[in-house]
């Protein structure tokens, strides 16, 4: 479990960052900002809703109670949802899907650290699984371990566990992917019932403030068990060490990662282990707790929908990446430069929209300082086709985490007021830089 960056550090890293971009982003006063916000951009091309329906219907579904809501108003129900949840009596009893979540996730023992993980895929007929987990368990002070030993719910110490290999991942995101070759215990066979599965993915950007969430890991390497609590923030960068640093806890040596942060107790040998909702959905990796002084309780969780597009990335590169994330250069860095809460009076619940905009860009990419970014279209070789309404800055780097070659990407920004589109065709497999 990684320490987050204690306040005079951050505080020192702040002030170096502010006269660092002072040297280098030398156009930081040459242009005014752009006033559009994506909703008012929204309004210019025809909706005629209130910002607070347009933000919600930009956010996924949600929990199990929303969505049942929604039907019923499709059904001609006229209350509001706290109305809703009062008439079919609160919120569902969620023992049996926190039971059910307990079989997508694992104990892991490597020869210096225990953690959990998450079972992200499993094949019952070959014994084999691709499992989830952060960084910082599996490598140790030698580097990525190559004893790394895997025990389901509910076995002790005197089971022997199975053996797994490291498959692919990045410090830098503190996720890692670990893989199991045909383990007879995974087998599923008329005599051998397998009491595991893959874990159900939640949308993370649906999660709400005070939502419930369960934290399932394995605390102090005593095997798999469960911490209840609520979502606090359902979007924050933190500081932590990275993995690879030996031990230095100094500039240079962490990174900025996006986290959910709930006040489920979590403890060392929690890490990559799964954060849960109601509905025994995975909404997060469990990675880090608080440990500042005065700073009580707090555990933080990498985004359920950030960590899937690392693992699908490093599934998709496998080939030619030998099992590292491999990052598209868009051309330009970004920022949330403005942000603001709007409250959806129907749905009883606050979203947060953000002003994102270019912050440092390359010179012959087209894009300028100051731009603010709307929309994102990615239409892959085969014809895919993903749209982004750009809201948040964590939804935008997970956004371009699934940007292959052969894709062409079109990003609509405002400029001065003014709308415009710029394509970006990745061709080359020199569009992309390998991330560790």
């Amino acid at each position: 479990m990684k320490k987050k960056r204690a306040l005079f550090l951050t505080l020192i890293l702040f002030i170096s960052g502010i006269f660092a971009f002072t040297l280098t982003g030398c156009n930081l006063f040459l242009r005014a900002q752009d006033s559009n916000y994506p909703y008012d951009v929204a309004v210019k091309n025809g909706y005629t809703g209130t910002e607070a329906s347009w933000i919600a219907s930009q956010y996924g579904a949600g929990s199990r109670e929303r969505k049942l809501y929604e039907e019923a108003k499709a059904d001609g129900y006229q209350g509001t949802f706290v109305d809703f949840l009062k008439e079919i009596g609160g919120t569902q009893n969620s023992t049996a899907s926190v039971n059910e979540a307990l079989a997508s996730v694992v104990s892991i023992k490597t020869d210096t650290a225990w953690g959990a993980g998450v079972i992200y895929s499993l094949d019952k007929n070959t014994g084999d699984a691709l499992i989830v987990t952060n960084y910082h368990v599996v490598y140790g002070k030698n580097g990525i371990s190559t004893k790394i030993g895997v025990s389901l719910y509910g076995e002790n110490h005197n089971n022997p566990a199975m053996s797994a290999t490291y498959y692919g991942g990045a410090a830098e995101y503190d996720l890692a992917l670990i893989r199991i070759k045909g383990s007879e215990r995974l087998k599923e066979t008329e005599n051998n019932t397998v009491y595991a599965k893959e874990a159900s993915f939640a949308d993370s950007d649906s999660i709400t403030v005070g939502e419930q969430v369960y934290a399932i890991g394995n605390p102090d390497g005593q095997g798999i068990s469960a911490t209840g609590g609520i979502v606090s923030v359902d979007a924050e960068k933190i500081q932590v060490e990275r993995a690879d640093a030996g031990g230095r806890y100094t500039y240079g040596t962490t990174v900025e990662l996006w986290e959910i942060r709930m006040d489920a107790a979590v403890n060392h040998g929690n890490s990559g282990g799964g954060l849960f909702n109601a509905d025994g959905e995975l909404v997060g990796i469990v990675n880090a707790r608080s440990e500042d002084e005065g700073i009580v309780g707090f555990g933080y969780a990498i985004p359920a929908n950030f960590a899937k597009a690392v693992v699908e990335n490093v599934i998709d590169n496998y080939s030619d990446a030998d099992g590292k994330v491999k990052l598209a250069a868009i051309g330009f860095e970004f920022t949330a430069r403005e942000s603001k809460g709007i409250y959806n009076e129907e749905l009883s619940k606050y979203f947060k929209e953000e002003k994102i905009v270019v912050d440092k860009v390359a010179s012959s990419s087209g894009f300028k300082y100051n731009d603010t970014l709307i929309k994102a279209v990615r239409v892959s070789a085969n014809g895919e086709r993903e749209e982004l309404d750009i809201i948040r800055e964590h939804m935008l780097d997970t956004f371009v985490l699934g940007i292959r070659q052969g894709d062409t990407v079109v990003f609509t920004i405002s400029r001065d007021g003014e709308l415009m589109d710029k394509e970006i065709v990745f061709a080359n497999a020199s569009q992309f830089s390998a991330v560790s």
